[in-house]
């Protein structure tokens, strides 16, 4: 027997650790299809994933990593907070890592398309999923690792009588046809959180509370009640138009004859990859020479 589910995990299931957690927030990973990444909760088959766009176009897209960022379809994110009546700050983190995915859960089908919503904080309390490990992350006013200290309460039939601020990070889709400028952009933001806000102030609780009882029940949330009056944000939000983490530092030199790649080895590619390979790098030299005003034969 173990202590808790994340010790178990990482003992039986060590290459899919993410999945028997059940941690399934969108993450970054590669569209072989098109040599691009894209953000979702689907996995290739070695589940390979990454935090960030500029991570996935790295790692998984080394030979034109400038057009996987250019190209890539992109999302903006925030974050919001909301107050739950009758909802008390988890004590260990297996707890609010099972009420935060509950809730997770209960909201997703109400959600606008393209739209993900993470529970990130409880109260004092920070929830982050490792994305390379699989793993949940506790932090804040919890300590003492995944399982921490239980409560020695464990009858929830009567309401705590206790407020609680709920922190949400919200990751919507991005298209290029839809993103094209700043105004766009912000045009993104306000109607997603709008939406929200609707959300908030119609089935949100009855979402959440009706839930709680679905096994494994989390009875922590059977009494709670959505303040929708406290929902806030600050304003800020990823712009997918302008990452830092996108950019590439890069250093073109100009050459006559043949140009050598060190490190890049193309033997062990099919004729289609290397038909691929060359048409990428015909793209970075042609775009290179554009730019200092000289045209590719």
């Amino acid at each position: 027997l173990y202590m808790d589910k994340q010790e178990c995990c990482e003992e039986h299931f060590s290459w899919r650790v993410r999945q028997c957690m059940g941690n399934d927030e969108p993450v970054y990973y590669r569209d072989g299809s098109t040599s691009t990444c894209k953000k979702g909760d689907t996995r290739d088959d070695y589940d390979i994933a990454f935090d960030t766009l500029a991570e996935c176009c790295k790692e998984l897209v080394w030979w034109d990593e400038y057009g996987c960022l250019q190209f890539s379809p992109k999302v903006i994110e925030f974050e919001y907070t909301i107050d739950l009546e009758e909802f008390a700050e988890p004590t260990n983190c297996q707890d609010a890592d099972a009420i935060a995915k509950r809730m997770q859960d209960a909201m997703a089908p109400a959600m606008p398309s393209g739209t993900f919503v993470l529970v990130v904080g409880l109260g004092g309390i920070t929830i982050e999923n490792d994305v390379a490990l699989g793993t949940t992350q506790c932090g804040g006013t919890i300590s003492g690792g995944y399982q921490g200290d239980y409560s020695t309460a464990s009858d929830y039939s009567d309401p705590p009588g206790t407020t609680t601020s709920v922190t949400f990070r919200v990751s919507t889709d991005c298209p290029s046809s839809g993103c094209s400028d700043a105004q766009s952009v912000q045009s993104l933001y306000d109607s997603t959180l709008q939406s929200l806000l609707t959300y908030a102030q119609g089935s949100m609780t009855q979402d959440i509370v009706s839930s709680a009882d679905i096994s494994p029940a989390v009875p922590q949330l059977k009494h709670i009640v959505v303040d929708s009056t406290s929902m806030s944000s600050d304003g800020t939000y990823t712009n997918p138009l302008n990452d830092e983490d996108s950019l590439i530092e890069a250093t073109s030199f100009t050459v006559e004859g043949e140009l050598s790649v060190s490190g890049f080895d193309t033997s062990s590619f099919d004729a289609a990859e290397k038909a691929e390979a060359i048409s990428f790098f015909q793209a970075g030299i042609e775009t290179t020479l554009e730019s200092e005003g000289l045209s590719y034969p």
